[in-house]
């Protein structure tokens, strides 16, 4: 049963949300009228700055010393890949904004990072779940763009819900963070990227 737990950790580990969430974005009827190279574009963005230059910055920083391991099981070890993390999102942000996404694309990734700030603040005082807060952001995501195309993903939307369950479960099975944590993580990653782009088309 912990093999299971540890896997279910390893296949929707933090960084690798943005992938999925991209993934199933490029599954809209929109995007059939896309150029397969701005597609392409936009998702080599999103694989470069919101997952493999943050997970190189925390391998980095632990080989460099600068912080005790790559779980970042201490408070002070989240601030700077944290803070590294955010300046990442923002210039994915940027990028997918300058090659003309759909807005609920690069709005998600701008709410996105609002949400690890919230959580690096929170972080002095109380440990948040990154990988329930990364699984919000994509469930906050998918809610936002269906309102944006006023359809109903249903699929998209209950695997997520599914997925966010599974995490959860690994998660409190491993002793890795309480359930307050675990709740805390997914309403500040769904509320921010659903209500942040929300308020900015208000």
């Amino acid at each position: 049963m912990k093999t299971i737990a540890r896997l279910i950790s390893i296949l929707f580990f933090p960084f690798f949300m943005p992938i999925y969430g991209i993934l199933i974005f490029f599954t809209f009827d929109l995007f059939r009228f896309y150029p397969l190279e701005m597609i392409r574009m936009a998702f080599t963005f999103v694989v470069i700055f919101a997952a493999f230059l943050p997970m190189l910055t925390i391998f980095v920083l632990s080989k460099l010393n600068v912080i005790d391991n790559i779980k970042l099981n201490n408070t002070s070890d989240r601030i700077l890949p944290y803070s590294c993390t955010i300046l990442s999102f923002m210039i994915c942000t940027i990028l997918l904004y300058r090659i003309y996404m759909p807005g609920f694309i690069y709005k998600t990734m701008f709410a996105s990072s609002i949400a690890i700030l919230i959580c690096l603040i929170l972080n002095f005082k109380w440990k948040i779940s990154s990988h329930t807060t990364s699984i919000g952001c994509l469930f906050g995501g998918l809610l936002f763009a269906s309102l944006k195309m006023m359809v109903f993903p249903s699929v998209w939307i209950y695997s997520v819900l599914l997925a966010a369950g599974l995490i959860s479960s690994a998660r409190l099975y491993l002793h890795k963070n309480t359930e307050e944590q675990l709740l805390g993580g997914f309403v500040i990653g769904s509320a921010s990227t659903l209500l942040f782009p929300l308020l900015s088309v208000l």
